[in-house]
């Protein structure tokens, strides 16, 4: 579709019909739309609503996967009262989380702030450099991990940033040091 050039909302929803079998993920759409010279997903969204609905109307299953869950302060505090003794630090926080279909320790710390959380959960909610040190270990027991390899880890697992490691062991080499000296 070249630049400026204007489709009524009747026009567009005639276009997203006729390709409905297109309309999967918004970024598969605009490597389609750009082969077939068709308006961008965010021209679409834009004038006719979110994808998700646009798809529903037209009877095409839509996925939730990536769709974050919403809690209130309510529900956040409740489970948060009910998982307390499991809420140990925001690392096995997340492991426990992730297992149980729970909100992350940023949800919480987001929505309600440390404070809150303190109160609620009777105690501190600092991470020492002992339970670095195992986090560490338990993802990488033989040798160190790189930087890289850390922040690869990083992405899929729910860790401690590597600026966090340099912050606690004073440097990477030092964590190196520490947690795996022979």
């Amino acid at each position: 579709m070249s630049r400026g050039q204007q489709f009524s909302d009747k026009e567009l929803w005639k276009i997203v019909e006729s390709n409905k079998n297109a309309l999967g993920s918004v970024g598969g759409w605009d490597v389609y739309a750009k082969e077939q010279k068709l308006p961008r997903a965010q021209t679409i969204i834009k004038r006719l609503g979110k994808w998700n609905e646009i798809k529903d109307k037209l009877d095409i299953r839509t996925y939730d996967q990536n769709r974050p869950l919403k809690y209130t302060k309510e529900e956040l505090i409740e489970i948060l009262i009910q998982h307390k003794h499991f809420f140990k630090n925001s690392y096995q926080w997340n492991v426990y989380a992730s297992e149980h279909n729970l909100p992350t320790f940023k949800v919480f710390e987001t929505y309600l702030g440390k404070v809150k959380m303190e109160e609620i959960l009777e105690k501190p909610l600092s991470i020492g450099m002992n339970e670095i040190a195992d986090m560490i270990k338990t993802h990488f027991p033989s040798q160190p991990p790189t930087y890289a390899e850390w922040n690869e880890l990083a992405k899929v697992q729910p860790v401690v940033s590597t600026s966090t490691i340099i912050r606690y062991f004073n440097g990477w080499n030092n964590m190196k040091a520490r947690v795996y000296r022979k």
